[in-house]
């Protein structure tokens, strides 16, 4: 008996003269009744044999059966979203990666930005670390190619860990630490990067094209 947590929606692809079954058996979203594929009579049947979802090429689509209830596309739509399964997580994780990536990479170029530069130098708080001007460019060069990295999806992991110590020295040790207030700029990139490093890229990466081959 399959349990809520590995349950996937069947897709049928009834546009054709075939009916081709793909995905994990089992209707729905929220753990219906484990189902199975009547090949010779072209329907659905659950295993108890009480409903029977018949595939009717010419709709284009096949109802799901929530609870003995018969729930059309815009209805199933309207479950998933509501469902605690994860919900286009791939692409949205890839859109944020991107995004966040493009933004460190951006505060990175201040680095060929000479005066710009000088006025961070100028900064109190700069001039007490050791070796100043050596830090900040490096900072500012450490974001440029993290982010940049992380943006394309090349060695994610190791540009999500430079990318949250930096900011988290920027918020600790440049800033004064009040990371749920005026530091939380550095912190939540910070927050953000740390969560690739335990997601990896994802998908749509370079380390997808390189890497593929050795671990797969």
């Amino acid at each position: 008996m399959q349990t809520r947590a590995d349950v996937r929606p069947i897709f049928l692809d009834v546009t054709g003269a075939e009916t081709r079954l793909s995905g994990k058996l089992g209707f729905g979203v929220f753990g219906f009744p484990d189902t199975e594929y009547c090949e010779s009579r072209n329907v659905i049947v659950n295993k108890s044999g009480l409903t029977t979802i018949v595939v009717r090429p010419e709709v284009g689509w096949i109802p799901a059966l929530n609870n003995g209830i018969l729930v059309t596309p815009s209805g199933q739509m309207i479950q998933e979203f509501f469902s605690p399964s994860p919900l286009w997580y791939e692409r949205g994780l890839v859109a944020i990666r991107v995004l966040v990536g493009a933004l460190m990479a951006y505060h990175g170029i201040e680095v060929f930005d000479r005066p710009t530069m000088e006025g961070y130098l100028g900064w109190d708080v700069i001039k007490s670390l050791p070796a100043p001007e050596f830090m900040l460019y490096m900072g500012k060069g450490l974001e440029l190619v993290a982010g940049t990295c992380l943006m394309i999806g090349l060695f994610t992991r190791i540009a999500s860990i430079l990318i949250a110590v930096d900011m988290l020295y920027i918020c600790f040790f440049v800033g004064s630490g009040r990371f749920y207030y005026q530091d939380q700029h550095p912190f939540l990139f910070a927050v953000v990067a740390l969560v690739y490093f335990f997601t990896g890229p994802v998908k749509w990466s370079v380390d997808a094209l390189l890497f593929r081959q050795q671990f797969h």
